[in-house]
């Protein structure tokens, strides 16, 4: 069990730790060790939640409801839309994209171009991008795509959506 320890870290980021005391699958003390030993290395953010004295099934639902709220309250805005992204620095439209879409910038004027999959391979690079660029993406399936665009001085990565 030593060599499977995973709770003696110190995590950068918020952690919520949600049990019940009950639990015949999943002891609570794991959740409660966790919390005090990450607390100890340095660690803020972290909470172990009790959310009573019953069961694996009967602690599952209550916990993954908080956890899911908990999520969507961390969440930020994402500028995809039907309207695309446009940005002082940057206009990309339409998106969701059909077949083609267009990148309008000065500020990402010769920039490395490539276009992840949910992966992160690329699936399209192009390089030295020019303003009012067409990027043909047809021969890509439906779903999300990430547009990368570097260059010396800047980056901005940009949700895609191929309909």
């Amino acid at each position: 069990m030593a060599a499977n320890d995973n709770h003696d870290w110190l995590p950068t980021r918020p952690i919520k730790m949600f049990y019940c005391t009950g639990d015949e699958q999943v002891s609570f003390q794991n959740a409660i060790v966790a919390e005090a030993t990450m607390i100890e290395n340095g660690a803020t953010g972290v909470e172990a939640i009790f959310k009573g004295e019953g069961m694996h099934n009967d602690c599952v639902l209550p916990s993954l409801t908080d956890a899911f709220t908990w999520f969507e309250s961390l969440k930020t805005e994402c500028s995809v839309g039907i309207a695309g992204i446009n940005t002082e620095d940057i206009k990309v439209y339409p998106n969701p994209i059909q077949n083609t879409f267009r990148i309008e910038t000065e500020a990402y004027l010769g920039s490395e171009m490539s276009i992840l999959d949910q992966a992160g391979r690329v699936v399209l690079r192009q390089e030295n991008v020019v303003s009012n660029s067409e990027i043909d993406i047809s021969n890509l399936n439906p779903g999300c795509y990430f547009l990368l665009l570097n260059n010396v001085n800047k980056s901005i990565t940009i949700k895609l959506i191929k309909a």
